[in-house]
């Protein structure tokens, strides 16, 4: 469904789904900490939001042990799953929506 839909965006828009997303909602709604999918994902967000705003993932091993979880690729993500936020941002798109 995702993926149809930012295929549909791009079609219409004739723009890249990424940058449609920045221009006509995370710029206009002041959601500076908000970044949409693309093949550098993860240093974007590394030099975009310092690490103390960042978030990690943790899980536990067969042991029990709780270990800090490896960086997930999202490289190839497209519509349906690499948009970034912060409770900010989304705070933000949460007043916006009434």
């Amino acid at each position: 469904g995702y993926v149809l839909l930012g295929a549909i965006i791009e079609a219409i828009t004739q723009t890249d789904y990424k940058q449609y997303l920045e221009k006509e909602l995370f710029q206009p709604l002041m959601m500076q900490a908000t970044l949409a999918p693309h093949h550098d994902l993860l240093s974007t967000v590394q030099k975009k939001l310092p690490s103390p705003l960042l978030a990690a993932g943790y899980s536990v091993d067969k042991d029990g042990a709780i270990k800090q979880t490896a960086d997930v690729n999202l490289s190839i993500a497209f519509a349906e799953a690499s948009i970034i936020s912060t409770t900010r941002d989304l705070y933000q798109w949460q007043k916006a929506l009434y």
